[in-house]
């Protein structure tokens, strides 16, 4: 369910401008790899203690959002972390990131074309 809202999102956001499709499949694979992955993970070990997979969660995946406080599946903290995660708000906050990010790359590059100009017409 998750996958399929956001990948709605990627496909159609104007917000990515006239990105390809590759494009926009490169951005929701970075948008959703850890989560989903996580999700496989807490799903798989399902009555292990989270102690005993954090390391992978953390380090391998590269999931730094929040976790459940155990992984016993049927346990309130679980249950939210599964289920209360609204993935459409998600999206937009990254997309929104990716465009300040753009825009902040874009003004570095013009500021960085004028000051090339700026040392050309200077020179004796």
């Amino acid at each position: 369910m998750e996958d399929a809202a956001s990948l709605g999102i990627f496909l159609s956001s104007p917000k990515l401008g006239s990105c390809s499709v590759e494009a926009r499949l490169q951005k929701w694979n970075e948008f959703r790899y850890a989560r989903a992955s996580t999700v496989q993970t807490i799903s798989i070990n399902g009555g292990k203690p989270l102690e005993s997979f954090i390391d992978k969660i953390r380090d391998t995946i590269g999931y730094q959002g929040p976790l459940p406080e155990n992984v016993n599946l049927h346990e309130r903290p679980v249950q939210e972390f599964f289920f209360r995660y609204d993935v459409r708000k998600e999206a937009e906050a990254f997309l929104d990131g990716e465009v300040a990010s753009t825009k902040s790359a874009s003004s570095q590059d013009v500021e960085a074309a004028h000051t090339r100009v700026d040392s050309v017409t200077a020179s004796p």
